[in-house]
């Protein structure tokens, strides 16, 4: 039974599994931060659409 709590006890102490956890954790911030601003609705999507219809405009008034 000690040896049980031990190795209990001796896994919550460990530390590099709490450093895989924050890594995961920051990932998965930011991978929504990126799909929330390159979504149909997002700034980024926005200012990208606005950049290429003035280019096209721009080009077509060249033709």
């Amino acid at each position: 039974m000690k040896n049980l709590v031990s190795n209990i006890r001796h896994f919550f102490n460990r530390e590099d599994g709490v450093t895989a956890i924050e890594y995961a954790v920051v990932i998965a911030g930011v991978a929504v931060v990126t799909i929330s601003a390159f979504s149909s609705g997002g700034p980024v999507r926005q200012a990208l659409d606005n950049v290429f219809s003035h280019l096209q405009t721009t080009l077509n008034a060249l033709s």
